[in-house]
């Protein structure tokens, strides 16, 4: 299992590095949109333009550095939980390996 996990933050790891460039690019072009909107609009849209600058920054900081560590948290404690289950209710689920076997039609 510690092989899958380790897969499993090289995968996370992986899409995070092929997508930042796309999250970035996409949040500078909004927040120009939105600096541009700041500077050259009226009073009565520039508080709401600071409160979507705002949104554009701390989203854009959410989705590279909180939802990945999230969910390599997140299915950690899953694990430890099914873990837990199966140890207290007496029944322990075959390995994968031993599901396949079973599966696997006699040659």
């Amino acid at each position: 299992k510690g092989g899958r996990r380790e897969d499993r933050i090289k995968l996370i790891n992986r899409s995070i590095n092929e997508v930042l460039p796309r999250t970035v690019m996409t949040s500078v072009t909004t927040l120009a949109v939105l600096m541009s909107l700041l500077i050259l609009g009226g009073a009565v849209i520039r508080d709401f333009t600071i409160v979507l600058i705002l949104g554009v920054i701390i989203g854009t900081y959410s989705s590279i550095y909180v939802a990945s560590p999230a969910l390599v948290e997140i299915e950690s404690w899953w694990a430890k939980r099914q873990a837990a289950k199966e140890e207290a209710s007496g029944k322990k689920r075959p390995s994968r390996s031993k599901r396949r076997a079973e599966k696997a039609i006699p040659v």
